[in-house]
């Protein structure tokens, strides 16, 4: 499964600004991001709409230790593309995204659908980069 993802390579302002962003991280914590994102990650509509989803994520991303988030958002910034790659994948693969992901967006999807022969894509109305908080509400409630 490929959930909220892309294959490609940052621009220079991509990289610049993740690496802006591992250095806040570090240097403010993780709260002041949390309070920035939280919106983009399960979409801006469901954080007054979902509260116990918003509190809950806001705990999780609160809680995430800054140096490993900063550590991931570097090497997030320098990752190869893979475009090329995806079209030797021989095993099923389910591509996931929330339709109102801000980060990344259907679009990334739909062309990793289109690169990676026999996948599966399936949008998530109602979600944003997390559409796994949207998707298990919806089957559990």
């Amino acid at each position: 499964m490929l959930a909220d993802t892309f294959p490609g390579t940052d621009t220079a302002e991509g990289q610049a600004h993740r690496r802006a962003t591992a250095d806040r991280l570090e240097a403010e914590g993780m709260t002041g991001y949390a309070r920035d994102n939280l919106a983009k990650m399960i979409a801006s509509y469901n954080v007054e709409a979902m509260p116990a989803v918003a509190a809950h994520v806001t705990t999780m991303m609160t809680s995430a230790p800054p140096a490993g988030a900063a550590a991931a958002l570097r090497s997030r910034a320098e990752r190869p593309d893979y475009r090329d790659l995806l079209a030797t994948v021989t095993v099923p693969a389910l591509i996931v995204v929330g339709r109102d992901d801000e980060f990344t967006p259907v679009a990334d999807a739909e062309e990793m659908h289109a690169l990676i022969p026999g996948s599966t894509l399936a949008v998530i109305d109602g979600a944003g980069h997390l559409p796994n908080r949207r998707t298990q509400l919806r089957l559990s409630g």
